[in-house]
Order: C-alpha cells, then structure tokens, then sequence
C-alpha cells in the first residue's frame, strides 16, 4: 500500500516523539520523574524539563532534581512547602501550586531558589505570617496569591523582590494595603475587604529609563493598571492620581464609592477614558453609590458642580480682634465654597444696613462680613451660617476690640521740662521711636506710653 500524505504527517510526529523522549532521557533520566506525576521534555536541545502533578494524590511534593525548570501541583493534598523538595532544584523558574490546603511554608525555602521568576500558590490557606516569608525570592517577577486568607499588605511584605512587575492578591481578606514598589506594573486586589487605600501607597514608585532618543531621554511610569473591582472603596485616594500615574488604568467598579467633593479629580479622569474607550472600559461600570441624588449614575458623565461636601469651616478663625476704626473683615472660610451659600447671624446691639457699605456700617461682600470702621459697637458673638445640597454648618466668631495707643508729639525726659525737647519731633517706623537729632536730647530719656492694657516704659537713644 502506498504511503499517503498522512501517513507520511503521522511518522514524522512519531520519530520526533521518540527522539524527543530520547534527549529526554539523556538529558534528565527517566528514573528523576516522579512515579505519580507526568514529566515532559520542552525542548529538543538543552531540555527544560516540565514535571506535572496535577491530580495525583499527594501529601507532599517529591524532591526535584537540578534539570526540572517547571512545576506544577493542582488539586493534590499538599499542605507545606519544605525546603528539601527544592534545595536541588536551582533552575527551576516557574512554580504553580493551585488548589492545595497549604497552611505552612518553611523559612528560607525561596532563596535557594535564584533563578523562580514566576510563583503561584494560589486557592491555599495562606495567612499573613506565610505571606511574609515570600519577601526573601529575590528574582520573582510574577506572584499569584488568589483566594488565600491574607488579611493585610505591608511595604514590608515584598521588599525582597526587586524586580517584581505583577502582584495578584484577588480574592483574599485584604483590609488593609500599605504597598509601594518602584518595579510593579500591574496589581490585582479585587475582591477584597478594603474601605481605603492607604494615603502613601504608591507615592514612591519612580519612572523608569527606557529609550533614549535624539531629543533626549524618554521616561515612561511602570504602573500600569490597578484592580479595585469589588470593594468596599468610598474614595480613591490623591496618591493615585499624581502625575506620575497618569497613564495607569485604575478600575474601581462595584465600589460604594462616594461622588462628593473628593471626587472630582478621579471624574476627570474618567472622563478622559470614557470618550477614548466608551463602553467598553472599565469607566463605564464606576457608578456612584452616595448621595442618594446621585445613586446609580455614572461618575464619568456627573457634572462637577453636582459632587458637594458638606461644608467645613476652620474653626481657627472663630477668634478675631480688630483696632478701632479700622475696616475689619469677618471671613467664612468653607472647604468647598461650591455652590455653596452663605448668611450671618449678628448681635442685636449691631448697627447695620445690609448690602450697604459706608462709614460706621457693615455690609456682605463675597460671603464676608465688612465693618467699615470699628468701634465698640461691634463687639460680640458673628454666627457664619454655610450651606449647600449635602448640609449645613456654623461657626461662631468672636469679635474682640483693641485700642490703639495716641502718638504723642512730646517726649517727656526723666528729668528737665518739656520745653527742652519741644523741637523734638518721633516718627514709628519698623516698630522703632526715632527721635530727631538736636542737641537739646541727651541720652537715656524716658518715654511713658499709656495703654488700654499695659504701662510701657521705653528707653530711648539718640542716634549719631
């Protein structure tokens, strides 16, 4: 019988089986496999050695040899990782451990491991404890973490990887994350428990070098995208939206996020994002949960004058003191003064004519309060009343009057009388009483300057 076409297909297939299996055994020994896993050659010429134990009913994995570059254990009862099965294992580079009850990790079993670049163990019972031991694999440039039962992120927990780029921690307990890495481009932490991201997350990550061309050195962010999906997020903090992020794609959707004052720099964002990507980003689902005005919207298309905080004054200026018959302005400082409306309460004994500004009156300008010339009268209790759609608040101001000192054009010395320096004549400047050079002044005169509240005794000079 004729060899057809297929024929000839399926002979080349079987010889370069047989001769993969060859260099394999040549290269690794068959005998090096485990007898209930599956052991594959990748390459024909230097063979990484795949060892595959997926389903097989272990209670812990068997020691590898020098040549196994891959593992994988799936499904197994493997419940601790010791060092012995990896301490021969020096160019193994990928390791998934998934769907394992795995509640230890035995101190110092990564750094033998110098060439891992990529750790997965993922759907274990890992605590933050085991978490911190990871910190010592010093080439992982790639760590799965999924559905464990990590609670938080420190910046300690992974200060041991210097070349990290990918870190997923979806699915855990995470409350609380504290991370910032200056390799990382993408993390993963959707599915947590997280009500805030910690203000300093990621504010030292750095731009890294990547091309230099003619006009200079080009500088582009490593961060690069940032899943917040399903938590329980109310804001996104400032830290995310420097500069140095800009181009990260940040996805807060299923988040009961609220559209106040606080989010307006994410909105605009967003609206970027929106136009170029639609419906198909991620901006699309980041809908507003708080204020119930704007429940169910989407931030992306929420006009900024309609995100409001509830006003919040600064109770340092609830203390005022003005001199008399200067012109004194009650300020009614808010945190946000969009749309925001403003009255004041005065105290009955107050002489004013509203919206009128003239001598002895008072008057509303901008939201502050003008008393043109101060005077007893106006002592007393302000009340700034500051409202908008989200509240109200008030802040009690009270008004106090100091008197100034009358400048005398005399200087009376400790001994002589007051024709003796009649031709004197003081001027203040800088806060200083300089006294005319005449001859008639001699040296160490005093000058005794009534006050509302003090008695002040100044020495004075001449000057030469």
């Amino acid at each position: 019988m004729a060899l057809t076409s297929r024929h000839l297909l399926d002979l080349k297939s079987c010889c370069f089986m047989l001769l993969q299996l060859a260099v394999f055994a040549h290269g690794s020994g068959l005998s090096a496999c485990p007898n209930v896993c599956k052991c594959y050659a990748l390459r024909m010429i230097d063979p990484w050695v795949r060892v595959d134990c997926r389903r097989a009913h272990l209670d812990k994995l068997p020691t590898l040899g020098p040549k196994v570059t891959i593992l994988y254990c799936a499904e197994t009862r493997v419940d601790r990782l010791l060092r012995e099965t990896f301490t021969n294992a020096s160019n193994l580079v990928y390791v998934s451990v998934v769907n394992n009850p795995i509640v230890h990790i035995e101190g110092g079993l990564w750094s033998v491991l110098q060439r891992l670049t990529h750790l997965e163990l993922v759907n274990a019972v890992l605590t933050d404890s085991q978490v911190a031991l990871l910190r010592d694999s010093p080439s992982v440039r790639i760590l799965r973490l999924s559905s464990n039962l990590i609670t938080e992120i420190t910046k300690e927990h992974f200060e041991g990887m210097p070349f990290l780029e990918e870190l997923i921690l979806d699915n855990n307990r995470i409350s609380r994350f504290a991370f910032s890495h200056d390799s990382v481009k993408l993390v993963n932490l959707s599915g947590n428990l997280m009500s805030e991201v910690q203000d300093d997350s990621f504010a030292e990550m750095r731009n890294r070098l990547r091309r230099v061309q003619g006009d200079g050195v080009k500088t582009t962010p490593l961060l690069r995208s940032l899943d917040f999906t399903h938590n329980l997020l109310h804001h996104v903090p400032q830290s995310l939206l420097t500069d140095a992020h800009h181009q990260a794609r940040i996805n807060v959707s299923d988040n009961p996020l609220e559209c106040d004052c606080r989010a307006r720099s994410f909105s605009r964002r967003l609206r970027d994002n929106f136009l170029l990507y639609g419906d198909t980003g991620p901006e699309s689902g980041v809908v507003c949960a708080q204020p119930d005005r704007l429940s169910g919207k989407r931030l992306a298309e929420v006009a900024e004058e309609k995100m409001q905080c509830v006003p919040i004054q600064d109770p340092t200026k609830s203390q005022w003191v003005g001199a008399e018959g200067d012109t004194v302005r009650l300020e009614c400082p808010v945190n946000d003064p969009t749309d925001v409306m403003v009255s004041w309460t005065i105290p009955h004994s107050v002489p004013h004519t509203t919206n009128t500004t003239h001598e002895g009156m008072t008057a509303f300008i901008g939201g502050d309060f003008i008393i043109t010339n101060m005077s007893s009268d106006y002592v007393g209790t302000y009340k700034c009343n500051a409202s908008n759609l989200m509240g109200w608040t008030i802040l009690n101001i009270s008004l106090q009057l100091t008197r100034q000192a009358p400048m005398s054009q005399k200087i009376w010395p400790s001994s002589g009388t007051a024709d003796d320096v009649k031709d004197g004549i003081w001027e203040n400047s800088s806060k200083e009483m300089l006294v005319s050079n005449s001859p008639t002044f001699k040296q160490s005169y005093l000058l005794v300057a009534n006050c509302f509240c003090a008695t002040l005794s100044l020495s004075l000079t001449t000057k030469t």
